[in-house]
């Protein structure tokens, strides 16, 4: 059996709110029929050829005039119907005349003349005989003032240009994922087979196997948290972790450049950026090659990755881009929240800082540490292939 959607309790507290809401209805709707059934609709018979207010339309002018007075939020509308035989212009021209001496009654029996709505000659059934000859003084209906006057606001809203997002070249995004894949050849066979020659032969395989994890872990590091700590507004020293996981990037998310109102798919630029990422950390590899082991090396390389690398890149890499920049006020918020190289002026283009010198660095560190090779200067240590080093 299908349960009821609301208990007993529930039952008579809903019945009464619809009641109440079905009774406001009602209410409001009488309100309506009344005010149109109070309002006293007139027809002013005119002579024959005339424009002049009949006579005996004193009275009825003056019950409209103090419904008007009454209902301070109605209207009335004057139809002046065309005789349908003669010439049209001529008749037209009679029931505006017509129509336009009833308003000036009105509006000298107190009626604001906005209050009173003409309706085009155009617009009204064409009669013969007496029913050609008579203005309607009917209710109006008023137009909501939303539609009747457009909110300034919305005006301007409406009236401003709104400028268009910019869009990636397809040009630029193809070189981009060339120079990507170029970036990935450097590492994987190409750092792989330089270090790999520069070994003996009994450690090729162990060279080889570390370059090709570092890549693969950095890769996986940078997907993970590595892109939104290096690339995320925080402070000068790091960013956050407001896109962990790559959260909010989708297809259509662009990424700055440094030329204003050229833009990258955001995808793209951490695909290239992902690359220098993982090869900045493998070329430490060969500070210490044949004196380590692997697992260390794995554990060196989250270590230095995490804690050296995102750093230094956040620092003289990041900003928000030019098109974030219109006036002084926002260049020295773009300022405030960029890399601190890079508001100090530093523009690394081609990584000098954040992977050469960065790398170097640490090699020496590492090397220093792991102290000389086991056999050097007894044993021959002579590059097994250099032929792989110049490939």
């Amino acid at each position: 059996m299908k349960k009821p959607l609301f208990g007993p309790a529930l039952r008579p507290l809903f019945g009464s709110a619809w009641a109440l809401v079905l009774g406001l209805m009602l209410a409001l709707g009488g309100l309506g029929q009344a005010v149109a059934a109070d309002f006293p609709a007139t027809k002013l018979m005119f002579e024959s050829g005339k424009a002049d207010l009949p006579a005996d339309a004193a009275p009825a002018i003056k019950a409209v005039a103090d419904f008007l007075t009454a209902n301070a939020e109605t209207k009335v509308q004057l139809s002046g119907f065309v005789d349908s035989t003669g010439p049209a212009d001529v008749n037209k021209e009679l029931a505006k005349q017509r129509a336009l001496a009833v308003r000036t009654a009105l509006t000298a029996a107190g009626v604001a003349e906005d209050r009173v709505v003409l309706q085009k000659p155009e617009d009204i059934t064409a009669g013969q005989g007496d029913e050609a000859r008579r203005v309607e003084i009917t209710l109006a209906q008023a137009a909501p003032a939303a539609a009747a006057a457009p909110a300034p606001a919305a005006e301007a809203a409406s009236a401003a240009p709104v400028a268009a997002a910019p869009v990636a070249n397809k040009g630029d995004n193809a070189w981009m994922l060339v120079s990507t894949l170029l970036v990935i050849m450097m590492t994987i066979p190409g750092l792989a087979l330089f270090y790999g020659g520069l070994v003996r032969s009994k450690n090729m395989l162990s060279v080889l196997m570390q370059v090709f994890m570092i890549f693969a872990l950095i890769s996986v590091l940078w997907v993970v948290y590595g892109y939104s700590l290096a690339f995320t507004a925080s402070n000068p020293f790091i960013g956050t972790l407001d896109k962990l996981m790559l959260k909010g990037v989708t297809p259509d998310s662009i990424a700055a450049t440094f030329s204003k109102g050229v833009v990258l798919p955001e995808l793209t630029f951490i695909a290239f950026q992902g690359t220098f990422a993982a090869i900045t950390t493998a070329l430490i590899v060969g500070a210490f090659a044949e004196r380590i082991k692997f697992s260390a090396v794995l554990l060196f390389s989250v270590l230095w990755f995490t804690f050296s690398y995102l750093p230094i890149a956040h620092i003289v890499w990041y900003w928000d881009g030019p098109d974030a920049i219109t006036d002084e006020k926002s260049l020295a918020a773009v300022t405030a929240a960029a890399g601190y190289m890079w508001a100090k002026g530093a523009l690394d283009f081609a990584g000098g800082t954040v992977v050469h010198i960065n790398a170097a660095v640490a090699g020496i560190v590492g090397a220093f540490v792991l102290g000389k090779r086991v056999g050097y200067g007894k044993e021959s240590m002579a590059p097994h292939s250099l032929t792989l080093t110049m490939v």
